[in-house]
């Protein structure tokens, strides 16, 4: 018999924790009748009296309620009832994580890799949202979920992925930066945060990140160390790459994973959209296919429940009109999937405008841009070329070029091969010869045919006898950023605007670079320029399209 509580049944307990207890509960005049399931979380009586306990237990609340989004679980409300604290949300029809990979380690079965890749890509999905949700009025809440664990990751019977349980989480204006208290479970912790220091949003990617490895090894990351030994740990324990533990991982695939749990912060992912990308350009190169459906088929037939498992359920009734579920908010910004297609789609846009020519520069060049080119260093890109399906050269700094001695644009100093003597490089009247276009020609087929290291290669030694040459400029800062090379990209474009500062295709490609490393304000500015200059150009198009999505 279904329980009355308030406006709610409650027909079965379906989840109880140190904390509170779970019902699968209708809605409705009564108890046959009701609109759609939902979960009714209640925090247990004998917590009821701890001001603490029921200040977080109302802040998950008060978080999640504001949250709307496909892949996390969705609070309708909260509230007392007769003395009761509850929070009611929608009703997953599925299992978590943390069950599926018990049952895997039991049935002695493996996480196919390609299912795991996309509950981890779903999940990201969820915390870029997160961690880029503002409030009613506008501000930016700075949430960390801290908590991401295979517990609160649920899967649905239909494939679907949903991130759960904010009890925790931490809001800039809700909670000091610097509490010494550690909130979360200790083996899904990143070390700097278990040695005291400051909890930022990449603790969730750690969180993420170790799902990952369990998933692809069906072990737990720490197996068999207390909690109290890790906190103590000082180096932290070894992680072993998943491929080590798991023969059947790809090691591509595994090198990602192992570079988002370095020991050291600043070689892991930066947000949520850099390891996404990652992610994605691994199914991508892999040629992997997994989607919603095809990780439901395979959680219905591990767990043996299913869409047939359901309950029966009444004809909906007049308490369709006493509850309705809110639609979806759209987040602040474009979600990962929008930014990478985005990202490509510019990349496939430009090699035809980089075809079409960019005057070279005009005369009388500038000494200080010769210092630019001589100057400025390569900064490292930050991503390990291992973790690419084919890996990059490795990065070389460009060739020092001494000033020229004279203001005459014609000027070329000479290049460590003494090319710049060769009349077939330097032409008549200092005009590009037939080697110069051959190539020019050389390095954009070796980029349309993706060779990107082979075409930086071609462009680099092309500007060594050349420096001042534009196009060649233009040309090696987009194989940068096919590369991923994006310090070394924002250079090179910084250098064509040095020499014509009037380029729209450079400032196009400037764009790209600083939006690439998350210098969004800067991005915009480039890609504006490059609009007023040539409102008309196929780089203006581009530009004007993506400014309409930022």
């Amino acid at each position: 018999m279904a329980q009355r509580f308030g406006r709610y049944w409650l027909h079965e307990k379906i989840g109880l924790g140190g904390m509170a207890e779970v019902w699968r509960a209708t809605l409705g005049p009564d108890e046959h009748t009701f609109a759609f399931e939902i979960a009714v979380k209640m925090l247990l009586p004998h917590l009821a009296r701890d001001k603490a306990t029921v200040d977080m237990f109302r802040t998950e609340a008060d978080i999640a309620k504001l949250l709307r989004h496909p892949n996390i679980v969705q609070v309708y409300e909260s509230g007392v009832i007769d003395g009761q604290t509850y929070i009611s949300m929608e009703y997953v029809w599925g299992t978590d994580l943390a069950t599926l990979v018990e049952t895997l380690r039991k049935k002695r079965l493996r996480f196919p890799p390609e299912l795991a890749l996309f509950v981890a890509m779903q999940v990201l999905r969820a915390l870029d949202y997160v961690h880029r949700a503002k409030s009613a009025a506008g501000e930016p809440m700075d949430i960390v979920h801290r908590d991401v664990t295979p517990s609160n990751v649920y899967v649905t019977y239909d494939g679907q992925v949903k991130l759960a349980d904010f009890g925790i989480a931490r809001v800039n204006f809700l909670e000091e930066r610097d509490d010494p208290m550690l909130k979360g479970k200790v083996a899904y912790m990143p070390p700097e945060v278990l040695r005291g220091g400051h909890v930022d949003q990449t603790a969730d990617l750690w969180g993420i990140a170790v799902t990952l490895w369990e998933l692809l090894t069906t072990t737990h990351l720490h197996e068999g160390v207390p909690d109290s030994d890790l906190v103590k740990a000082d180096p932290p324990p070894v992680i072993h790459a998943p491929h080590e533990i798991n023969a059947d991982v790809p090691e591509d695939l595994s090198l990602i994973v192992a570079r988002a749990l370095s020991p050291k912060k600043k070689k892991r992912p930066r947000d949520a959209v850099e390891l996404y990308r990652d992610l994605k350009l691994y199914v991508r190169d892999s040629g992997l296919k997994a989607d919603a459906a095809a990780l439901g088929r395979f959680v219905s037939a591990l767990t043996g429940k299913g869409a047939t498992a359901q309950p029966a359920r009444a004809p909906v009734g007049p308490a369709t009109g006493i509850f309705e579920r809110p639609s979806y908010q759209v987040p602040v910004g474009m979600s990962p999937t929008q930014r990478f297609e985005i990202v490509m789609r510019k990349r496939r846009v430009l090699w035809p405008v980089l075809a079409a020519g960019v005057a070279v520069g005009a005369a009388g060049g500038s000494a200080a841009a010769w210092q630019l080119l001589r100057s400025r260093a390569p900064e490292p890109t930050g991503r390990p070329a291992a973790v690419a399906a084919t890996p990059p050269a490795p990065v070389s700094p460009p060739v020092a070029v001494e000033p020229p001695a004279s203001t005459d644009s014609r000027a070329r100093p000479g290049g460590p091969d003494g090319l710049a003597d060769d009349p077939a490089w330097s032409g008549n009247g200092g005009k590009t010869g037939p080697k110069v276009e051959a190539a020019m020609q050389r390095a954009r087929t070796q980029a349309r045919r993706q060779k990107y290291a082979a075409a930086e290669a071609t462009y680099r030694e092309l500007l060594a006898a050349h420096p001042r040459h534009v196009p060649a400029i233009l040309g090696r800062a987009d194989v940068l950023l096919q590369l991923e090379r994006y310090p070394e990209a924002e250079e090179a474009a910084r250098s064509a605007l040095a020499l014509e500062p009037r380029s729209p295709a450079a400032h196009l490609l400037l764009g790209d670079a600083l939006w690439m490393q998350r210098h969004d304000k800067d991005a915009r500015a480039a890609y504006q320029r490059c609009v007023e200059l040539a409102p008309g150009s196929k780089s203006a198009q581009t530009a004007r399209r993506i400014l309409s999505k930022l």
